[in-house]
């Protein structure tokens, strides 16, 4: 937890922060303090502060535990994904061209190569931006038609058996997907990989250009194209980033080893050096969906030296044992940022068990779960058992 010395360095003006903690250690009561002693003891426009979370769902119970540990209702104050604030910054932009182009005198605010000029731009509110499953049919309708001539090995890959061709499907879906995570553009790409030097990504980078251009045709969008395209309007356009850089006193991102490139552009874009980051770099397991444990060292790195890095060290969640075990394992990644994981509760014991192949392993958990069954008559309902999902 931050005591009072804690919360003023934490929220003194002069630079980004970075608050680290273990499972369990309190990083999100922590935040909810500092948005409080902002609010509270700072007087910080609860308005001028915004809050990013990982997902819907967290943004959910973060609002409702602001709510009662300030007891009030906070309803000015943004928390929300990158996804809905992407959402509503470009709604915001067409909205701001329009008004801008009706003070000018124009009849079609919207100027020739402007997103919507074609009427295709899904206008201010509406719901154009498409889910997983629908994009994946648009994607395998699109590649059904391609052009053997054009794309030998993904016309090769998507008519061979089901499972390959799916298998494929999910291979450029990625491939897209990280390519707009990270801001790679098609035309970028087509530049970097060519039919002589690498012809598999030639083809990839191809398919992800015509689906970007047939996704802006139809006024659709997927995540990557707001990601990408707000990153874009804030960088390139020094007006709208400079009003931004002015909407909030203080931002602050919740588990920032989740973040991906796009993300964190954004956050620079928006930002004078006014962020507090919170997030824990063992804890980044999703770099399948684009955040890398790289973006937490880059931030870690920059704010290291000045001492703007402050730990929680007491895991409130596990017991001794477990934290010891975890400690142990986790201490192996040369990558890690060295912290201290202190466990607080006492438990049962720990059993760590190698093993020289999955059918090994397979076979033991059977048979523990057969002999919890009957010897110690423990319910199914009460076994758990949590495994690694890629591959398994």
């Amino acid at each position: 937890m931050l005591d009072k010395n804690t919360l003023d360095r934490v929220t003194s003006r002069g630079g980004n922060r970075l608050v680290i903690g273990p499972p369990g250690s309190g990083k999100t009561y922590a935040l909810l303090e500092i948005v409080r002693y902002l609010v509270d003891k700072k007087e910080v426009d609860p308005s001028r502060i915004i809050i990013f979370t990982f997902n819907r769902r967290w943004s959910k119970i973060l609002r409702e535990e602001t709510v009662k540990l300030l007891d009030r209702s906070m309803w000015e104050l943004p928390i929300g994904t990158f996804f809905s604030f992407c959402n509503d910054f470009l709604a915001w932009k067409d909205l701001r061209s329009i008004k801008d182009g009706q003070a000018r005198g124009e009849l079609n605010a919207l100027t020739e190569g402007h997103p919507g000029s074609d009427g295709n731009r899904p206008v201010p509110g509406d719901n154009n931006t498409l889910n997983s499953a629908t994009q994946w049919n648009m994607l395998r309708d699109m590649v059904s038609r391609i052009d053997r001539r054009d794309y030998p090995y993904s016309f090769r890959y998507f008519h061979s058996t089901s499972y390959v061709a799916n298998s494929f499907l999910q291979e450029v879906f990625d491939f897209i997907l990280r390519s707009q995570e990270n801001l790679l553009r098609p035309d970028e790409l087509l530049q970097r990989f060519t039919p002589h030097n690498n012809p598999v990504l030639a083809e990839l980078a191809g398919i992800y250009s015509r689906y970007i251009d047939m996704l802006r045709q139809q006024g659709k969008s997927n995540y990557g194209m707001l990601l990408q395209d707000t990153e874009t309007a804030l960088r390139e356009d020094p007006l709208i980033r400079k009003e931004w850089k002015e909407k909030y006193e203080y931002i602050l991102v919740d588990e920032l080893q989740e973040t991906n490139k796009a993300q964190l552009e954004i956050i620079k874009n928006i930002s004078k050096d006014n962020c507090i980051f919170f997030g824990n770099d063992d804890q980044a397991v999703y770099s399948f969906r684009g955040g890398m444990s790289d973006n937490f060292l880059q931030v870690y790195r920059s704010l290291a030296a000045s001492k703007r890095v402050y730990f929680l060290k007491s895991n409130y969640r596990s017991a001794k044992n477990i934290v010891e075990v975890s400690n142990r394992f986790i201490k192996s990644n040369p990558k890690r940022i060295p912290k201290t994981n202190i466990g607080t509760s006492s438990g049962g014991e720990v059993q760590v068990r190698d093993f020289d192949s999955m059918l090994e392993e397979t076979e033991y958990i059977a048979d523990r779960i057969r002999s919890l069954e009957k010897k110690e008559e423990i319910k199914p309902e009460n076994i758990a058992v949590i495994i690694k999902g890629l591959g398994y």
